[in-house]
């Protein structure tokens, strides 16, 4: 009989404990879009890191949408970043946050693209600097 109230006691303490380090399940949901036309952002990846090491990812649906939900028994929720990248776009990084209901809208921004310049010698002789 003492056994098993000690255990359910035990868990009781823990569960405390670990809301008293800021310890929570990462729930995030909300929409990828363009900064500049607000169109959606289909096949964005949205990545929890910890300590530049990605421990969970989603990706956008076709409408720029995504749930995240990541339940990490002893990781606080200061200890991790969230990380969007889509390809041609800068890569954005947030904390994260707990969120109940609300959704996130994030706006990514376009990377330049790199055109080369190359410009003509003057010098006759090819590997003259």
């Amino acid at each position: 009989m003492f056994r098993p109230i000690a255990i359910l006691t035990s868990l009781l303490f823990l569960s405390f404990y670990a809301q008293a380090l800021g310890i929570k399940p990462i729930s995030l949901q909300g929409v990828v879009t363009d900064v500049q036309s607000g169109e959606v952002i289909p096949g964005a990846v949205i990545s929890i890191e910890r300590n530049g090491e990605v421990i969970h990812s989603v990706e956008t649906d076709g409408q720029g949408g995504f749930t995240l939900n990541y339940d990490a028994p002893y990781l606080r929720t200061d200890e991790v970043r969230v990380s969007i990248f889509k390809k041609g776009y800068k890569v954005q990084k947030m904390k994260t946050l707990h969120q109940e209901k609300e959704e996130l809208i994030i706006e990514l921004e376009k990377r330049p693209k790199f055109v080369p310049l190359i410009l003509p010698s003057t010098s006759k002789h090819p590997y003259d600097i």
